[in-house]
């Protein structure tokens, strides 16, 4: 489970490093079951929040995998976070733009990210990103990286 903010650069790192290795090593065959969950933080809100509005109108709409598309544009794109990169990345993962603005602006996912920040919070997240694997917190170390994760899953799975 990965508690992140689409705002945050050790995120951006996480996700476009890490994650993509992750996906391949475990994800493809299903070894693991993945949560991604929405931690916004107030340094870059309102961008945090609309941000996380925005990718889960694209997983409501398309599923999982166009919301990792998505999700994956937007930590590409991050100086960039706004409504022109919420609209431009809907239409290349074919969901309809419209929509993606509408939740936006309405804060439909709000009570989801919400909720996700709780069970964060829950948890003595209060930073981004934070990783659990089998119930405990992945330590990074000096960087972020994905060899503390693949260390950690190793560990779960043998056990």
């Amino acid at each position: 489970m990965a508690f992140e903010d689409y705002a945050c650069p050790h995120c951006q790192t996480y996700s476009l490093e890490a994650f993509p290795e992750l996906a391949i090593d475990y994800l493809q065959d299903g070894q693991i079951r993945y949560e991604f969950r929405d931690f916004p933080l107030p340094v870059a809100d309102p961008e945090s929040m609309q941000a996380a509005s925005a990718a889960r109108a694209v997983q409501a709409s398309a599923g999982p995998q166009a919301y990792f598309e998505f999700a994956e544009r937007l930590f590409v794109n991050q100086s960039e976070l706004g409504p022109s990169l919420y609209e431009e990345a809907a239409q290349a993962v074919d969901v309809d733009p419209t929509a993606v603005t509408r939740a936006v602006s309405d804060q439909e996912y709000q009570p989801t990210t919400d909720r996700d920040k709780q069970f964060g919070e829950d948890r003595n997240v209060s930073g981004t990103p934070v990783v659990f694997v089998d119930g405990s917190r992945v330590e990074w170390g000096d960087a972020i990286a994905y060899d503390p994760v693949r260390a950690a899953i190793e560990s779960a799975l043998d056990s």
